[in-house]
């Protein structure tokens, strides 16, 4: 029988590599490579008493990449910004300018009146007011018999 010593600092350092490894493949890019990246989009959502006030940062896009859509108490937030990269002589060493995209879907804590929200966009954050339905209609259905 072989005995094995135990040695967890081996163990660790092995996941330690592995991570590195799968943060280096999904976040870095080697030079000259041309891979899209996905943005997380962290969300701010405050609720007032009669609206939703909701602010993401989107720094570097313009208002025309974004698309928003609301429908019932479901926000969508979609965009897309392409790399634009003039090359003269020569081939580059390094280019950390990257084209990116990022779409975020959230079930707000309220119904909205789609219809009168409103979007702004300052200094790379964008902020959308959405006002609360004041009201909803419950309709009774009565039961006919055939």
């Amino acid at each position: 029988m072989t005995l094995r010593v135990f040695e967890p600092m081996r163990d660790v350092l092995t996941l330690r590599e592995a991570m590195d490894r799968m943060f280096e493949d999904a976040v870095v890019r080697q030079p000259g490579g041309r891979r899209r990246q996905t943005l997380t989009l962290p969300l701010d959502i405050d609720e007032q008493p009669d609206k939703l006030v909701v602010r993401a940062p989107v720094p570097g896009f313009e208002p025309s990449q974004i698309d928003i859509s609301v429908q019932g108490d479901v926000l969508s937030l979609r965009g897309t910004q392409s790399e634009e990269h003039e090359q003269s002589e020569g081939g580059s060493f390094l280019r950390e300018w990257r084209a990116g995209s990022f779409q975020r879907v959230v079930q707000l804590p309220a119904v909205v009146e789609s219809e009168k929200a409103k979007a702004g966009y300052k200094h790379g954050v964008l902020t959308i007011e959405l006002p609360k339905v004041t009201e909803q209609v419950t309709r009774k259905i009565t039961v006919s018999v055939e």
